[in-house]
């Protein structure tokens, strides 16, 4: 028998062969698939691995795994996707043929974010104030404007004009008739920059085509720009890869109200192309008052030919009409790349309120928007246009009779990139963005200042940085450049958090940053109601308003409207005499006598003047805003959640609402003066008629008090008689009064608490509640002036509570319903001199809604808006009584 060689060489082969077969029998395979419990879609890159090893996997793009483990069973696996619930499955049998359903994350106590970091994040970690409406409360309300659907976030403040206009604001009020928070759809502004206003009904957003929406009630400055220092809220569309199919809805109530839409997506079966496709149509009759405005103009008149463009009746218009159309194509090579390109169109036509009165608008809109996204690697960029001019469908204001269209023109762009600096445990988002956007109003609205770039350019960072096991710091900075005032300001913000535990953080927050005074302080060019003698009119602030070394007085009383304008403040004697000599009542040669003495007449009378003076304003200027904020968001446990924040925000060198600039002028002192003119004029030795004033019993003194009586028939020494015009006021027609704005040197502050709960009584039943108030509201003077409560003008209420129950099942079908009550208490409006000033009395109203969803199909659902008919109104404003609305959703292709 032949052996082998001595050799331990020899051995070694046989050894490896044993060593790798045994290794391999020793495996354990795992595989399987995971799913979306509520869609039955595949989830891409989840996490599966064994608990305790680095044995796992990601899932592919059919959602399915395969990997391998020496562990042997039984052993537990976990399964974690970011905005879903971890699972843990203890396996004990058959590991190749698994099949995982995750439940989102939206349907249970936890949410993960976006929006305040711009990166992905649990609610827990988020550097500020945040609230987030799921898909599953979406869905069950029906609404009439989509951000009725915020109405109970806590922090939130509706102001609703009526059935289709809907302002909101957050912790900054001041006045009802704007929207100074920042409004993204899937990251795109739908705010327009500067005009402090959102018209929701004339935008891409659709309540069927709604995933969720986040709300960040502080400052965002530092990350999103100027835009923000009110807080951001963030709509986010349904993603046509995990929500595809066809839905119609339609909705049908009281007010004449309905609403159809659809919305359509698809996506190819290895799941790289995708699209989508909305569109809606809408009617209803607004809360109008029945009683005529005498005030209302009948006819509109178009300034540019004179001709009637418009008549009204003397009434509003009662109905509002739109529609809207928008389509996404997207495609994704990989899981983290991807390329869209989206467009639409929105119209959308009904009253409206603003601080100078009611308008009728009707306004046309474009959007398109260009997305990718490599890796970590985010660009943007879209333009939004809004067509200005249609004198078949006019923009107008009732009360002045005035067109005010605006055409805008709005580009926005953004590039971000994200990084993990592994040797400092940072996590860094940078990038830049900018906003360009011009008002073309034909010089009608904004005047000389029409096509003014109002945007600003800017470079952002943030970090997020663990100090300690329990510490997280987050540091964030940015630097604008504001093409209008040729200037560059810098915003940054400082925020620790301290982690309790996984559900429990308390954060510290502060931020400072610029903002820019609204377009209207700073363009508007336009007139107001007239008075019966002279024109007002309102002037912006971009540059100064000024009366000169040498300001001059404008007439407007009868008796003096022919002289125009003369130099000086008052008038001057001799024209003063003149005038009266025709309210002398003597025989004719004693008239020829006292022209004859005219020139001899010298001297200049005063005028009195009405607050606020020659004064004048300087320009508007960027104001700075600073934001503290002390917060606790958490789960006390499983069912309760819980948020509590203590605010305080100041703003430096803010812009008062609409004050006089020019003022009013009293010859008071006309009468005294001119009859002391006059009689230093007559000399006794004078003649009349070629005998001497002695003939006719007539003196010096006597004379003058003729003029001293005059007066009081040509002019009024106690009333107001003219008005001083500053330098650049509209020349030609009757003396204007200008109104304008002015930069508060001082400080406002605001204080503030928000406490929010939700618990869940049982799985499908949750019971919420909110509460917020204003602690402080003051103005604190320059040059350390005392401070004053401005409770008065606050434009929200003192304090407001919010109380609900929602009840629905999972997966998201059977019943569901809500009952929900909030309350304000009394309020002013701030309009300065406006139609709407006043006080708005306390309020509580209930709302509540009914529904059922069958499986992926068919939903029914009604909402009843202020259940018990409890109708209020804001001051000039109709009343908001009860509106009923149904709803029915049905889905194909599911």
């Amino acid at each position: 028998m032949k052996r082998l060689p001595n050799n331990p060489q020899n051995c070694l082969l046989p050894i490896l062969v044993f060593l790798f077969t045994t290794a391999l029998t020793a495996q354990t395979p795992i595989a399987g698939f995971v799913h979306d419990i509520q869609r039955g879609e595949p989830l891409i890159g989840v996490t599966v691995a064994v608990k305790g090893t680095t044995f796992g996997a990601i899932t592919a793009a059919d959602g399915s795994f395969r990997f391998s483990t020496p562990e042997s069973l039984p052993l537990t696996l976990v399964v974690s996707y970011l905005g879903y619930t971890t699972q843990e499955l203890y396996l004990v049998g058959d590991t190749e043929y698994l099949d995982i359903y995750l439940e989102a994350e939206e349907y249970t106590t936890e949410e993960v974010v976006i929006t305040a970091s711009r990166w992905k994040e649990k609610i827990y970690d988020s550097p500020a104030s945040l609230s987030v409406v799921p898909t599953a409360r979406l869905e069950a309300q029906v609404v009439t404007n989509p951000l009725l659907v915020l109405q109970y976030t806590p922090g939130v403040q509706m102001v609703v004009q009526g059935t289709e206009r809907v302002n909101v604001g957050l912790r900054e009020g001041r006045n009802a008739f704007v929207t100074r928070t920042q409004v993204l759809l899937d990251n795109r502004s739908l705010s327009s920059p500067g005009l402090q206003y959102l018209d929701a009904s004339n935008s891409a957003l659709n309540n069927l085509d709604l995933d969720r929406v986040e709300v960040v009630r502080g400052a965002a400055t530092a990350i999103y720009g100027p835009g923000a220092t009110s807080g951001v809220i963030h709509f986010q569309s349904k993603d046509p890869f995990k929500y595809p199919g066809t839905d119609i809805e339609v909705v049908a109530g009281e007010r004449a109200t309905f609403r159809t839409a659809i919305r359509h997506a698809w996506h190819s079966a290895d799941r790289r192309l995708g699209y989508k496709i909305n569109a809606n149509y809408r009617r209803s009759d607004d809360w109008v008052s029945d009683t005529p405005n005498p005030e209302y103009k009948d006819e509109i008149i178009d300034p540019r030919t004179n001709e009637v463009i418009y008549t009204t009746g003397g009434k509003l218009r009662k109905d509002n009409r739109g529609y809207s159309a928008n389509a996404t194509l997207e495609f994704r090579p990989a899981y983290d790349r991807s390329f869209s390109i989206g467009g639409g169109l929105s119209r959308f036509e009904g009253l409206s309120y603003t601080a100078l009165g009611e308008v009728l608008a009707q306004n046309n809109e474009v959007y398109g928007i260009i997305k990718a996204k490599y890796g970590a690697l985010f660009a943007q960029i879209s333009l939004n246009h809004g067509f200005g001019f249609n004198n078949d469908h006019p923009t107008f204001n009732y009360r002045t009779g005035q067109i005010s269209p605006i055409a805008r023109t709005h580009w926005e762009g953004q590039l971000q990139y994200g990084l993990h600096i592994r040797p400092m445990h940072t996590r860094l988002v940078m990038g830049s963005d900018f906003t360009r956007f011009t008002a073309n109003t034909q010089r009608i609205t904004f005047g000389r200042y029409d096509g003014d770039n109002y945007g600003y350019a800017g470079v952002y960072a943030q970090s997020k940085t663990p100090l300690l096991d329990q510490f997280d710091l987050v540091l964030s900075g940015r630097a604008d450049y504001f093409n209008l005032f040729d200037e560059v300001a810098f915003a940054h913000g400082v925020a620790v958090l301290y982690k309790m535990n996984e559900t429990n953080t308390l954060r510290i927050s502060y931020n400072q940053g610029p903002q820019q005074p609204s377009m209207f302080a700073l363009f508007l060019d336009y007139p107001l109601n007239p008075d019966s003698q002279y024109d007002n009119w309102l002037m912006g602030g971009k540059d100064a308003q000024t009366f000169g070394e040498h300001p001059s007085t404008s007439w407007y009383w009868p008796q003096l409207a022919h002289l125009g304008t003369t130099p000086g403040v008052g008038i001057d004697l001799q024209t003063a005499y003149n005038l009266a000599i025709d309210y002398v009542n003597v025989w004719p040669e004693m008239i020829d006598y006292l022209k004859s003495i005219a020139p001899r007449i010298e001297g200049f009378s005063d005028a009195a003047l009405q607050q606020p003076g020659l004064d004048g304003n300087d320009p508007v200027r960027l104001t700075k805003d600073r934001n503290f904020e002390l917060g606790f968001t958490g789960r006390i446990f499983d069912k309760l959640k819980v948020l509590a924040e203590y605010y305080y925000t100041e703003r430096t060198g803010g812009i008062s609402q609409p004050v006089l600039i020019s003022p009013l002028v009293v010859l008071h002192d006309l009468p005294d003066d001119l009859k002391a003119a006059v009689a230093n004029a007559v000399d006794p030795n004078d003649q009349v008629d070629g005998r001497p004033l002695s003939d006719y019993n007539l003196t010096p003194a006597i004379i003058a008090q003729w003029f001293n009586d005059a007066v009081w028939k040509f002019a009024n020494p106690t009333g107001f008689t003219g008005l001083i015009e500053t330098e650049q006021a509209p020349e030609g027609g009757r003396p204007v009064r200008i109104w304008g704005f002015k930069s508060l040197n001082g400080k406002e502050v605001r204080t503030g608490v928000d406490i929010g709960v939700q618990y869940s009584i049982m799985e499908t039943l949750m019971l919420h509640a909110s509460y917020g108030r204003l602690l402080k509201t003051y103005y604190k003077p320059p040059e350390g002036g005392e401070p004053f409560d401005v409770f008065s003008i606050a434009t929200l209420p003192k304090y407001k509570y919010k109380v609900g129950l929602y009840y629905w099942q999972l997966p998201a079908t059977g019943f569901r319903a809500s009952i929900n009550v909030q309350h304000d208490s009394e309020w002013a409006t701030n309009v300065a001199d406006g139609p709407f000033r006043g006080s708005i009395p306390a309020r509580t109203i209930w709302d509540a809604s009914i529904g059922y969803k069958w499986f992926n199909r068919l939903s029914i659902d009604v909402t009843a808006t202020n259940l018990l008919d409890k109708k209020y109104n804001y001051p000039g404003l109709p009343e908001i009584g009860r509106q009923v609305l149904a709803r029915v959703v049905y889905s194909f292709g599911k």
